[in-house]
């Protein structure tokens, strides 16, 4: 039984050719997947930052545009456009952005069990 236990792991880790080669592979992959969700969790974070940040411009340009309609010259009207579309593209970005971070955690699960 041990021998086969012994086969199955070395044929898991690849190119390992001992135990012990396979121990070390599979402790560096551990700390690998450690390290990637250490940085999902920081994307996680900075994407609530982000949001906080176009969700105020976005309050900000909604209450100047309510506050100085009679005054907003055309190429301001064009910029506040312009804005409009780039914060659109973002949340689309961000949406394919939270779902990559959620497959990757999910996947890391995946991997633990």
């Amino acid at each position: 039984m041990r021998k086969t236990d012994e086969a199955r792991a070395l044929e898991m880790a690849g190119e390992a050719e001992t135990l012990a080669e396979a121990l070390d592979q599979w402790e560096g992959e551990r700390e690998a997947l450690a390290e990637l969700f250490d940085e999902n969790e920081a994307l996680t974070i900075s994407f609530q930052q982000y949001d906080i940040t176009i969700t105020l411009a976005e309050k900000m340009i909604n209450a100047v545009e309510v506050d100085a309609q009679m005054f907003i010259t055309q190429k301001t009207r064009d910029k506040i456009e312009e804005f409009r579309e780039q914060v659109q593209q973002l949340e689309k970005r961000r949406e394919a952005d939270r779902q990559n971070v959620i497959d990757s955690n999910n996947r890391r699960a995946d991997h633990a069990t």
